[in-house]
């Protein structure tokens, strides 16, 4: 669950439309609302209206999020040393 809200973050840094952001970490609609969903609950994606275009932006919590979890996943990735 953490990993995929990570792509979607990751995704979203600029600004992403919905469907691109679905097909780029593959998820279907349903899927992808829940996501969002808790990440605007949470303060790490915000949504953002762009003429016509809705759009989503990871906000600077979820940057934070972000530099946190690249922490967190270094360290996992790192292995035990003897």
């Amino acid at each position: 669950m953490i990993d995929i809200l990570a792509d979607i973050l990751r995704c979203a840094v600029g600004g992403v439309r919905k469907t691109k952001l679905m097909y780029a970490v593959g998820l279907n609609y349903g899927s992808l609302r829940r996501y969002v969903d808790l990440a605007v609950k949470l303060g790490l994606l915000c949504v953002e209206f762009r003429g016509r275009y809705v759009v989503l932006r990871t906000t600077d919590k979820g940057l934070q999020f972000l530099q946190l979890y690249e922490m967190i996943r270094s360290f996992l990735d790192g292995g035990c040393e003897e």
